[in-house]
């Protein structure tokens, strides 16, 4: 929640016109997550967690797929790049 009210005022910065309408947009943001960490909307079938144990896992999974797949890519850029490198040189000549 602070870095989108810091974009805002930092917007409104920018844009004089529009900075005391960016601020009060700013000022009247509520985190939906308070409620939840100060226990005052609760549901049973919470059962004392906040978060949910197999949403969890299955974000974990998720993440560890594309943290799999972004690595698999940086590695095949960059072994294009090597390969236009020594591409390169070859055209340069010694």
């Amino acid at each position: 929640m602070a870095f989108e009210k810091r974009v805002l005022r930092e917007l409104g910065e920018s844009l004089p016109g529009l900075r005391e309408r960016l601020n009060a947009v700013a000022e009247g943001m509520i985190d939906l997550m308070e409620p939840f960490k100060r226990r005052d909307i609760y549901h049973w079938r919470m059962v004392g967690e906040i978060s949910d144990p197999a949403e969890l896992a299955r974000l974990r999974k998720a993440l560890l797929e594309y943290c799999r797949q972004d690595t698999l890519g940086l590695f095949r850029l960059l072994e294009k790049m090597r390969s236009m490198e020594a591409w390169v040189g070859e055209l340069n000549g010694p």
